[in-house]
């Protein structure tokens, strides 16, 4: 099997790395920050949605997909809403986990991803499409910067955290967030955590 980066919070990476070397039989490493230093060539990266030690996962996931080619990263979190599934599909991610999953589901999954490059569970796939069916006329006008600007704030990230992710000026910022806004239909920050499910 490929090695596997657990990218996670602290102690949840610490356990992840303990349990799929034991069950897997793979070389696991294990951080809280980004990866690209870290990561073997090829290597399979597990990726909290909602970490914020680093980018939010799926912005991290979407920008390693594309700078690191070589790399799989796939996401998971705990219970995903339908916007983090909905906007991983559209990433083309290979891949999103539910951490409920049970153990020996979750092992299947990640021999999958090794063998066949992609681990989308069924049920979640599932979720995603009937959640961009919809929705599909108002997220169908989202750019890619408006998908990772909506979940970083369905993250909670506040206007500082955002100012730094995104590398913008205060005015730009609330231009994108006005744009947002107005193709979600919704007024304020509020309104888009609502149109998340959240």
């Amino acid at each position: 099997m490929k090695p596997i980066v657990v990218v996670d919070f602290p102690h949840v990476a610490d356990f992840y790395q303990v349990a799929l070397q034991q069950h897997l039989g793979a070389e696991v490493l294990a951080t809280s920050r980004d990866p690209t230093s870290l990561a073997p060539p090829g290597a399979l990266l597990l990726i909290e949605s909602r970490l914020e030690e680093t980018r939010p996962g799926l912005c991290l996931a979407d920008q390693l997909h594309t700078t690191r080619p070589d790399l799989n990263p796939l996401v998971w979190t705990l219970r995903p809403t339908p916007l983090e599934l909905c906007a991983a599909t559209r990433l083309h991610l290979p891949g999103f986990l539910d951490k409920a999953l049970p153990a020996p589901e979750l092992f299947r999954h990640l021999q999958r991803l090794d063998t066949d490059g992609t681990a989308w569970p069924r049920d979640l796939l599932e979720r995603a499409r009937a959640y961009e069916e919809e929705t599909a006329q108002r997220l169908g006008q989202l750019s890619p910067l408006h998908w990772q600007l909506w979940l970083a704030l369905v993250n909670g990230d506040d206007t500082a955290q955002l100012l730094q992710a995104f590398a913008w000026s205060r005015r730009t910022l609330n231009r994108r967030l006005d744009e947002l806004y107005a193709m979600l239909g919704v007024a304020e920050r509020q309104g888009a955590l609502r149109a998340a499910g959240r």
